[in-house]
């Protein structure tokens, strides 16, 4: 036999032993602490060994900040919570979870309750601490090929999860993220990620409080290939979903954003898109495309949808087989607002509502209305095109009107 048909074979027996080596419980290897675990679990961590386990142990593990590293799966045995340390998260930037530049990494929760990462929001918004955006259950800056699956991420003082710098190759699966301060997520650049029966819900604290935040803010940043589909965003003090566009322009790689399938119920609104008021050159704005579809908009203390700035040379905004009800719409009760600045010619544009249903009290009033230095009625929008059908709340009478 010769060199390299034994480097083959033995690389064939290293991979089948890897895929059937049993996961490491971490208090069996490293140990627990009831008080804090956290040494324990950096060296798991650090250890480099492919899967660890935060086995039960009957009670939360409470731990300082941690740091992730390439090539591993942190698994939560059923029910397990990972806990933050009372007093602990000073710095501005501390999160529970840091992957910082590493790749092929996951955080897994097993079982029917999956796992949790919970912190102390109320904590965070007093002396000691000071004030920040950041402390986040999870950090995935900069990072290739990740995944969290069923989790919850609860009480941070920054986000439940936050994407940054460049991303790719993601999913986030069965995530709930719950009363979270700025965010339940924020995708600030990401390449081909799946956001796919998640919840993100009851986000209050620090400004802008979404569910969910696309929000590209760099020059090498990029919505490149997201989808986000069978989704809630509910109950939120800020917008379901939002959509900023005023940290970047055409000089990016365009938008690629998918959202089908989704609720926003109970939000302030249920979308939100645009950004940038007072850019000085339409040219400038990114190019591609927002596209919504099948989506349902309930409940929102103001508008379904409200579009802020976005002109006919930015990316295609599309809204196709949606439906918006219930949503409070202002005084005038309607139920998309056109937002646009006051330079001469900026009119919203390369907009589309295709199918679009407002289920409605019976009421005359507009489905929508454009605030500029005047307000002006939809007719007048030369670029948002597509059909608008309205239905009173009896199922009966629809009006449809078109684009």
């Amino acid at each position: 036999m010769n060199g390299p048909e034994v480097t083959i074979i033995g690389l064939l027996a290293l991979c089948a032993s890897a895929a059937f080596a049993t996961p490491v419980k971490i208090s069996e290897r490293f140990g627990f602490d009831p008080a804090n675990s956290t040494r324990f679990i950096q060296q798991a961590l650090d250890s480099g060994l492919p899967e660890i386990v935060l086995d039960d142990k009957g009670m939360p593990w409470i731990t300082e900040p941690l740091k992730g590293r390439s090539n591993q799966t942190l698994y939560f045995e059923d029910g397990v919570t990972l806990l933050a340390l009372k007093g602990a998260y000073l710095s501005t930037g501390h999160q529970v979870l840091n992957y910082n530049c590493v790749s092929n990494i996951a955080v897994v929760g097993l079982g029917r309750r999956g796992g949790t990462i919970r912190m102390h929001k109320s904590d965070y918004l007093k002396w000691p601490y000071k004030p920040s955006e950041w402390r986040h259950a999870i950090m995935v800056w900069g990072v290739s090929g990740f995944r969290i699956e069923n989790m919850t991420l609860a009480e941070s003082g920054g986000d439940g999860i936050e994407l940054y710098g460049p991303c790719r190759d993601g999913v986030i699966r069965r995530v709930t993220c719950d009363s979270n301060s700025r965010q339940g997520l924020s995708v600030c650049s990401a390449r081909n990620l799946l956001i796919e029966d998640c919840a993100f819900v009851n986000t209050k604290g620090t400004p802008p409080e979404a569910g969910v935040d696309f929000e590209p803010d760099r020059g090498d940043h990029a919505l490149f290939d997201v989808v986000m589909r069978n989704c809630r965003a509910e109950g939120n003090a800020g917008n379901g979903i939002e959509v900023y566009s005023g940290g970047v322009d055409a000089r990016i790689e365009p938008f690629s954003l998918t959202v089908e399938n989704c609720v926003c119920a109970r939000n302030f609104n249920a979308v939100r898109v645009g950004g940038g008021l007072g850019r000085p050159k339409a040219t400038t704005w990114p190019q591609g495309y927002v596209t919504f579809t099948n989506c349902t908009f309930l409940g929102s203390r103001d508008y379904a949808v409200r579009i802020d700035e976005k002109p006919k040379e930015a990316y295609a905004l599309n809204f196709i087989g949606c439906t918006a009800c219930g949503n409070g719409g202002g005084v005038e009760g309607t139920e998309v607002l056109f937002r646009s600045s006051a330079v001469p010619g900026w009119k919203p544009g390369g907009i589309t509502f295709r199918d679009f249903t407002v289920l409605r009290d019976g009421k005359p009033r507009p489905w929508a209305k454009w605030v500029t230095t005047q307000n002006h009625e939809p007719k007048d929008l030369p670029d948002v095109k597509g059909n608008v059908r309205m239905v009173a709340a009896d199922g009966k009478s629809p009006a449809a009107v078109e684009l």
